[in-house]
């Protein structure tokens, strides 16, 4: 079945956060499973992601397979000259990577002018993944990967800690110290980690969640 013609279940605000944190936790207790959420958290945490704008096909989210929003439509168009002069040169971007840099660059103009506007239910897109993921799951998943650097996961605090450098020509000169070798106040240290790593993390969810 083409996903034009599939139905995927409709979920509120709340159903979609709870339906998405529960899947992930009990996912990630499978070898499988944690492969999969450690592509989530590498795809879309400290990465670059942006909304969906337009969509003329049926989007749904991929950890909870429900049915997903595009910010504007046929009903609710676009009146921006700036973001509708951008998205129009999406059609003839060369490569996917072009094509997402433009749809990031009208998302984050729209996500700093019309910040009333709500983004639930909203896709969410990531320039490393062709999953959608909505605007709660994406909760879900930034506040799942907070409770795993609280409960000390090194594996997690090590991805979302790098994350924050890895695009920068500087990478090994701008990581921190904490993270490339281990320090003699090691306890200290750890602390530290969870702490910088959380405020990164609900930075993050505060840029793109408007209720």
């Amino acid at each position: 079945m083409d996903n034009k013609d599939k139905k995927y279940k409709k979920l509120n605000q709340l159903e979609a956060y709870s339906t998405a944190y529960h899947i992930i936790e009990d996912t990630y207790n499978t070898e499988e499973g944690r492969k999969f959420i450690h592509y989530l958290i590498d795809s879309f945490i400290e990465r670059d992601i942006a909304l969906t704008l337009f969509s003329k096909g049926k989007l749904f989210d991929c950890i909870t397979k429900s049915a997903l929003r595009s910010m504007y439509n046929m009903d609710n168009r676009c009146e921006d000259p700036e973001v509708n002069e951008i998205m129009s040169h999406i059609r003839t971007a060369s490569t996917i990577s072009d094509k997402f840099d433009l749809l990031k660059k009208a998302s984050d103009l729209v996500i700093s002018r019309y910040p009333e506007l709500s983004t639930n239910r909203v896709a969410l897109r990531s320039k490393y993944s062709n999953k959608l993921i909505g605007m709660e799951e994406f909760q879900a998943l930034v506040d799942f990967t907070q409770d795993q650097v609280t409960k000390g996961n090194k594996t997690i605090i090590k991805m979302v800690k790098y994350s924050k450098f890895r695009n920068s020509p500087n990478f090994k000169n701008e990581v921190p110290s904490k993270v490339k070798s281990k320090s003699k106040n090691n306890h200290k240290n750890k602390v530290e980690d969870k702490e910088i790593t959380k405020d990164m993390l609900q930075q993050l969810v505060d840029k793109y969640s408007h209720k």
